[in-house]
């Protein structure tokens, strides 16, 4: 699922009706693996934080630590609060989350400067029967609105056909 991470007076309506979807779902996700951008933060590769639960107004969602250790263990990620510390990429989603599963832990990385591959690896690796994956992303930022539609419209399909093409700078 990718879902924005604006401010809910702008990506609300839109990540509410994407995340309402679950509530319909057979055999709800007990796991979220939340990936997200720094905005705030340089990061290298992929990094998680050291805490055991994110706070929202509705109420705690733990982090599911075992899984942030095996990924830390294989090299995969870093463990560093410095950058999740003023984030909102990944927090944002954790309401509607709340709102539509019943009992979830997060896996809540912040991805920047890594590989496709190394993304895919994390991926694999957390990804079960019931985890599901939340990518927050708003896609496009500052572009007018021909080119972003273009630019969003041709990213849904890259992640529909799985290619991880870099886009030309």
């Amino acid at each position: 699922m990718v879902t924005p991470h604006a401010g809910y007076p702008y990506s609300g309506p839109i990540a509410g009706k994407a995340f309402s979807l679950l509530a319909h779902a057979n055999g709800a996700p007990n796991r979220i693996l939340l990936i997200g951008p720094p905005h705030f933060v340089t990061v290298r590769g992929v990094v998680a934080p050291s805490s055991r639960a994110f706070g929202t107004p509705l109420g705690d969602v733990a982090v599911d630590v075992g899984a942030v250790e095996v990924l830390r263990d294989a090299g995969l990620v870093s463990i560093d609060d410095t950058p999740h510390t003023p984030e909102h990429a990944l927090e944002v989603e954790l309401p509607f989350l709340q709102r539509v599963l019943e009992d979830f832990t997060i896996v809540p990385l912040l991805v920047d400067d890594a590989s496709p591959e190394q993304v895919a690896l994390i991926i694999e690796m957390v990804l079960g029967k019931r985890t599901l994956l939340v990518v927050s992303s708003d896609l496009s930022h500052y572009l007018d609105y021909a080119t972003a539609e273009r630019r969003d419209l041709a990213t849904a399909g890259a992640i529909e056909r799985l290619d991880y093409t870099p886009w030309p700078e």
